[in-house]
C-alpha cells in the first residue's frame, strides 16, 4: 500500500483552500483584514480560521514523506483517517525492524505516526508502540520530546515536510530507547498499589479551594460558605473518580496479560496496567454520541490528558528501574 493508496482508502483525497474571511454588517459583507478561512475544496465545509502567514499542509503532503519508509525499512501503512470533519488527520506506518518481545511472550510493535491539524496546531511526527497482547498503545518518547518532530504551518512548508523524512530516524531511536527501558522495567520489582496511587495523585488537579477544604484550612483560605460547599462537592467527585480509577488499574494488573512470562510484580506489568487503563477504561460521564466520545478519547490519547497520564506512568516506572 502506497501513500496514494492509503489516502484513497481513508477517503482523504480532498484538499484545503485558504480563502479571505468576510463578515456581515448592515446587510453587507466586509473583508476581515488579515483573517482567512480554511475550507474543504470538495464539500465547501469550513474547518477553521487563521492568519496571513499560515500555510496549508495538504493531506497528500502529510502522507508523502512516509512513503519513502516503505521500501527502505520494510514498513507498511497501518491506519489513517480524519476526525472533526477533517480538522485533524493522521497516518501511521508499522516499523517491524524496531519491534521486540519481552519475557518470550509479550510482543511490542513500533510505528511512526504523522498528525496534522488544518488550522490551529502544528503537524507532528512521532514514534508510538502497540502492545499486541492487549491492543495497548504508548507513545515512544519522554516528556522532553514526546511529540517528536514538529512542522509549523509557516514559511517553506514543502521544505519542512521534505525534511520530516528524518522523523523515521527519530522514531527508530526512540524505539531503541524504549526497548532498553522496557527490559529494565521487566527486571525491576515494583508494588502496584503505591505506584498507581502516586500516579493518580500526580494527575489529580485540585483548585485552591479544594486543597483548602482537603487540608482543613477553610478559614485561612477566606472561603465563603458557598465556596466551601462547591469545593466539597467537586472534591468528592474527584476522589470518587480517583478511587474508581485505582480499582480499575488494580483489576487490570491482575489480568493474565499482565502476568505473561512471570512479569507480574515488576515495573513493566504496573506500567502496562496504567497505559491499558488510559487506552481502554471508561473516563467519566458518557456525554454525547458514541462517535463523539470515541473522538474525544482518541484526541486525549494522542496529545491530551490521557497522553500525559501515560507519560507520567512511564517516567515513574523508568525512575524506579534506574534506582533498582
Amino acid at each position: 500500500v502506497t501513500a496514494a493508496d492509503a489516502i484513497r482508502l481513508a477517503n482523504l483525497g480532498w484538499e484545503v483552500v485558504k480563502l479571505p474571511l468576510h463578515y456581515e454588517q448592515d446587510d453587507a459583507f466586509k473583508l476581515a483584514t488579515g483573517r482567512y478561512a480554511l475550507v474543504r475544496k470538495d464539500t465547501g465545509a469550513y474547518l477553521n480560521h487563521t492568519g496571513p502567514v499560515y500555510q496549508v499542509i495538504q493531506n497528500h503532503e502529510a502522507f508523502s514523506f512516509l512513503d519513502d519508509v516503505l521500501g527502505k525499512h520494510g514498513a507498511r501503512f497501518e491506519t489513517a483517517g480524519a476526525i472533526h470533519g477533517g480538522k485533524k488527520i493522521w497516518c501511521q506506518v508499522r516499523l517491524p525492524e524496531q519491534s521486540f518481545t519481552l519475557a518470550g511472550q509479550d510482543q511490542v510493535d513500533t510505528y511512526a505516526m504523522f498528525t496534522n491539524s488544518h488550522g490551529d496546531e502544528a503537524a507532528w511526527c512521532f514514534g508510538t508502540n502497540h502492545r499486541t497482547v492487549c491492543a495497548n498503545t504508548f507513545r515512544t518518547a519522554s516528556f522532553g520530546r514526546k511529540k517528536g518532530l514538529c512542522i509549523r504551518h509557516t514559511g517553506d512548508v514543502k521544505g519542512k515536510v521534505a525534511s520530516a523524512r528524518r522523523a523515521l530516524g527519530l522514531a527508530a531511536e526512540a524505539a531503541g530507547e524504549f526497548k532498553a527501558a522496557a527490559e529494565a522495567m521487566a527486571q525491576t520489582p515494583l508494588a502496584p498499589r503505591p505506584y498507581f496511587e502516586g500516579l493518580l495523585d500526580s494527575m489529580l488537579q485540585l483548585t485552591d479551594a479544594e486543597r483548602a477544604v482537603k487540608a482543613g484550612n477553610v478559614l485561612e483560605a477566606m472561603l465563603t460558605d458557598a465556596d466551601v460547599q462547591a469545593a466539597e462537592k467537586s472534591l468528592e467527585r474527584k476522589e470518587q473518580r480517583r478511587a474508581a480509577s485505582l480499582e480499575n488499574m488494580l483489576e487490570r494488573y491482575e489480568e493474565k496479560r499482565n502476568g505473561l512470562g512471570g512479569m507480574r510484580g515488576t515495573a513493566w506489568a504496573a506500567f502496562n496496567s496504567a497505559t491499558e487503563f488510559a487506552n481502554h477504561a471508561d473516563q467519566g460521564p458518557r456525554r454525547g454520541s458514541t462517535v463523539a466520545r470515541q473522538t474525544r478519547r482518541f484526541e486525549s490519547i494522542l496529545d491530551g490528558d490521557l497522553d500525559d497520564l501515560m507519560q507520567t506512568a512511564y517516567a515513574m516506572a523508568t525512575t524506579a528501574a534506574a534506582a533498582n
